[in-house]
């Protein structure tokens, strides 16, 4: 038995070593691949914005629809070992506010991610953090910012005279992004 060490600077990547030993007529070799990883992941996202993976997240990215996605490919030498996403927003709904926070992690995502995003109206903060195997991490944190553009919808369904004098009213009221409030008048004075 014998033991050696051989100094090799192969560069960054992946790199074949062979190692062969010979005896009388029984040669023998090993061959296995020595991965040289220096940098944390590389992110590129597709959505909610298409960035390359050398570039970075603009601070702010602007949508209009609240149902957007996150996607993305992740790359690294050794290898993506979790991809953690945060998604925070504040918001105010009747009168009440609040904080929305999700958190979504996957161990070895196999070099991409795609996820849906429930956006909130206004500024939305998220944060993905990946680690390769290694331990190395990048994390990208930008503020996706929702708009709505389109005002709501209301629709009726029944109007119906009641038996005091009153008038029953039933519809339907919705939104692309959030109803603030909703108030029925009835445009005139008794």
């Amino acid at each position: 038995a014998t033991s050696r060490g051989w100094r090799v600077d192969p560069g960054r990547g992946s790199h074949p070593v062979t190692v062969r030993a010979e005896t009388e007529g029984a040669p023998a070799a090993l061959e296995t691949p020595v991965v040289v990883d220096t940098e944390p992941p590389r992110i590129a996202l597709r959505r909610p914005v298409e960035t390359a993976a050398v570039e970075p997240v603009p601070a702010v990215v602007r949508v209009d629809s609240p149902d957007a996605r996150l996607a993305g490919a992740l790359l690294d030498e050794s290898g993506v070992a979790s991809l953690h996403v945060e998604h925070e927003y504040e918001y105010e709904f009747g009168g009440e506010g609040g904080r929305y926070r999700r958190t979504h992690t996957v161990e070895s995502p196999n070099g991409s991610f795609d996820r849906p995003l429930a956006l909130g109206i206004g500024d939305n903060e998220l944060s993905i953090r990946a680690t390769d195997r290694l331990g190395r991490t990048r994390v990208h944190e930008f503020t996706v910012r929702l708009r709505d553009r389109a005002p709501p919808r209301v629709s009726f369904t029944e109007v119906e005279r009641t038996g005091d004098g009153r008038l029953r009213v039933a519809g339907v009221a919705t939104d692309d992004v959030q109803l603030a409030s909703l108030r029925l008048t009835s445009g005139y004075d008794s």
